[in-house]
């Protein structure tokens, strides 16, 4: 007796609810950001693995991708991010935590990220989805924030200065 063949699996788009995206405990999902140079990419993979995430796959731009499906070759095709200090950062995992939310922007005053796109993986055929070679060049994506913000007393500190605490704070966000 043979088993019955799994229901194919494909990436549909998320789109935010509002300034956030929702991530269900059990679902697997992909994510298009860009990221601050500031992080390495083992970095993002440590603290999403520490953050309830069994991630499978990372890729940052300027790295080949695995080269084995539709959506490497999308990576490859990406233009480069136009961020000041960013690159973009692509990765595959599964939640295994609890529902949470995530920002599409790191919280303001930061600018460690921006998610420019949210796929998660659904049960259909290859072309019953919006499948990852439907997706445009991530352009949608919204500028960071601009306000300046001024110091009592006169002093003024770069946010170079904070990306430490920055770092720490986007953890306590998640």
């Amino acid at each position: 007796m043979t088993a019955p063949l799994a229901t194919p699996l494909v990436w549909g788009k998320v789109d935010p609810s509002g300034s956030d995206y929702a991530f269900s405990q059990g679902h697997r999902y992909a994510v298009l950001a860009s990221v601050s140079k500031n992080y390495a990419l083992d970095e993002v993979h440590s603290y999403m693995t520490g953050h309830g995430w069994t991630v499978t796959y990372a890729w940052e731009q300027g790295q080949p991708s695995r080269a084995l499906y539709p959506i490497d070759t999308w990576l490859q095709g990406l233009a480069p991010d136009t961020t000041s200090n960013h690159r973009w950062v692509y990765g595959e995992a599964n939640r295994t935590d609890v529902d949470t939310t995530i920002g599409v922007d790191a919280p303001w005053p930061l600018t460690i990220y921006h998610i420019a796109d949210v796929l998660e993986a659904v049960p259909g055929q290859p072309s019953a989805a919006p499948i990852v070679s439907t997706l445009p060049a991530p352009s949608s994506r919204s500028p960071f924030p601009t306000t300046t913000v001024a110091v009592a007393g006169g002093v003024g500190l770069g946010l170079g200065l904070l990306a430490p605490m920055a770092w720490r704070a986007l953890r306590a966000v998640f």
